[in-house]
């Protein structure tokens, strides 16, 4: 489960802003939406939502939660050549609108629980460098530092130091391991508590200035550093808000080998009462597949010997009129709503079954309100929610403000400053009374994270 994810300079978030699961403890409202672990103190939250004007920084707190996931997995495989790097990746931009932020790194930390035992991992970096990374873990509640890397260009390599973050395990000081790696290695003071087991020299000569040392060391087989890293691949989803993805292609490509998956998908289809029985999916080979037919030979001559295919969905609908009782339609025949339908709840019974923190930018879109509220409600329950799995998200959909769905400490807000510095806000820090109608409170503007239309009329007057 995701506890705390803090964020600073990366986009429209140029002040730090932190971004908590944690459950406040003067809440006692809707029980179901928090979720406990017998080795971690503190109550988490099921599920979170964003609301915010448009432009306001909403997507920039899902952007930054799949740039450090994407920067995690991939940046080992990725090629060293300045241009290629994982960290020249377009997702990576410092706030814009004020000089000294523009040119200063970004900086992110996530702090997980993981199969009970909770983590707290960050790191620093621009696209040219990685300067800072640090990971500790917890495993009896007491802080133990497994591995901090600084950069330290132009200061003396025999000068090595431990910051603050150290000192919290001042306790195992004594056993801990310092020294200056080759190659890359050599522009970092690098710090190894005794807590941490495996080779840590051959590690060190294995590190890339920007590439992840969590990363490498898992990577190159240190199972406690891979046992973090399989919380970023697994314990975290986040659909991509940075593109266009084909989500109901890559459900239906999920469907293919888990008729579990494929069960549940048809169920709530059919909960959803868009008149859909069934679905059908195939992969069909793009040499058979009549929707090539016009590419040029020269294409298919490239690409011949790969093993390319494209999904094929079909869902099967009620006719009551026809003889048959039902009726098969391509893709291309559904609506948006259902295209959108399909491809969210994919991921949504993917992060319930493994108990996974799904993040999903703009998950109402093309959806119906009452659909929206159902899918939410899987992750509040534990029926239908067993693993403690947790969905973060951003909405515009006011009538999904209830406290008969949400808890006060679930909503947060984004708002824009003068200085165009987002700012991120949760709901409890208003202290809205228990009996106020929270969606009437957010359109008339109490909490903020609206857009200011009495400007914007006033000046459209004006000009009048």
């Amino acid at each position: 489960m995701m506890i705390e994810f803090n964020v600073k300079n990366f986009r429209s978030f140029r002040d730090e802003q932190r971004f908590s699961l944690v459950a406040s403890t003067a809440d006692k409202s809707l029980a179901e939406n928090v979720g406990t672990s017998p080795k971690f103190k503190h109550r988490l939250l099921r599920s979170a939502v964003v609301y915010g004007p448009n432009a306001s920084g909403k997507s920039n707190l899902i952007m930054a939660l799949g740039f450090l996931q994407l920067l995690i997995l991939r940046a080992a495989q990725s090629s060293p050549t300045p241009g290629l790097r994982l960290i020249d990746h377009p997702l990576l931009k410092p706030f814009a609108l004020e000089v000294a932020s523009s040119t200063a790194p970004t900086r992110f930390e996530l702090h997980m629980l993981h199969e009970g035992v909770r983590y707290q991992y960050g790191i620093t970096l621009d696209r040219r460098a990685i300067y800072e990374e640090w990971l500790i873990a917890y495993p009896k509640g007491q802080p133990q530092v497994w591995f901090d890397r600084q950069w330290h260009t132009g200061v003396d390599k025999n000068r090595l130091q431990v910051d603050m973050i150290r000192e919290q395990a001042s306790g195992f000081a004594d056993n801990a391991v310092e020294h200056t790696g080759q190659g890359d290695a050599k522009f970092y003071t690098w710090y190894f508590g005794p807590r941490l087991t495996g080779e840590k020299q051959r590690l060190t000569d294995l590190s890339r200035i920007d590439v992840p040392f969590l990363s490498t060391g898992a990577t190159f087989g240190n199972q406690q550093l891979r046992h973090v890293f399989d919380w970023f691949a697994r314990g975290l989803s986040v659909l991509n808000p940075w593109g266009r993805p084909d989500l109901a292609g890559e459900t239906a490509r999920q469907t293919l080998d888990n008729s579990e998956l494929r069960s549940r998908i048809r169920d709530l289809l059919a909960h959803a009462d868009f008149g859909i029985e069934d679905f059908r999916v195939q992969e069909i080979p793009i040499k058979e597949d009549p929707l090539f037919g016009s590419v040029p030979e020269q294409l298919l001559s490239a690409i011949d010997g790969l093993d390319i295919r494209r999904v094929d969905i079909r869902m099967r609908h009620r006719a009551l009129q026809l003889p048959e009782g039902s009726i098969e339609f391509d893709r291309d025949d559904e609506s948006l709503g259902t295209l959108r339908f399909f491809g969210i709840v994919g991921p949504v019974v993917d992060a319930l079954t493994r108990g996974a923190t799904l993040c999903i930018d703009e998950f109402d879109d093309s959806l119906h309100p009452l659909l929206v509220r159902h899918l939410i409600g899987l992750f509040h329950t534990s029926t239908t929610n067993p693993h403690n799995a947790q969905l973060v998200m951003n909405t515009h959909d006011a009538t999904l403000l209830d406290t008969q769905l949400f808890r006060r400490d679930q909503i947060w807000l984004t708002e824009k400053q003068i200085d165009g510095a987002t700012s991120l806000t949760p709901l409890t820090d208003y202290r809205p009374r228990k009996e106020e109608s929270l969606m009437r409170g957010y359109l008339q503007g109490r909490y903020g994270g609206v857009p200011i239309l009495d400007q914007m009329v006033k000046s459209s007057e004006a000009k009048q």
